[in-house]
């Protein structure tokens, strides 16, 4: 399952459910499969990639959602 990510202030961003439910855990929601306003993450011997690299761009859609005043609504 993967989440989408939405704001009219940017471009939607999807995110595997483990690693969305991580971000929104540390944003003080529990996760859920819609909200207001289990990845296979090392596939095939893949590097793995760290939450910062993976939060970087829910942290750009928040900057320009708050710069806009958009609310960031997710889905499942």
């Amino acid at each position: 399952m993967m989440y989408v990510f939405k704001s009219k202030a940017d471009g939607d961003l999807i995110m595997m459910e483990a690693v969305g439910d991580q971000i929104l855990r540390i944003l003080g929601r529990e996760p859920a499969k819609r909200g207001p306003g289990h990845a296979d993450e090392n596939a095939g011997g893949a590097l793995a990639v760290g939450l910062g690299q993976r939060a970087w761009p829910m942290i750009e859609m928040m900057k320009r959602s708050l710069a806009e005043r958009a609310d960031i609504v997710w889905g499942v």
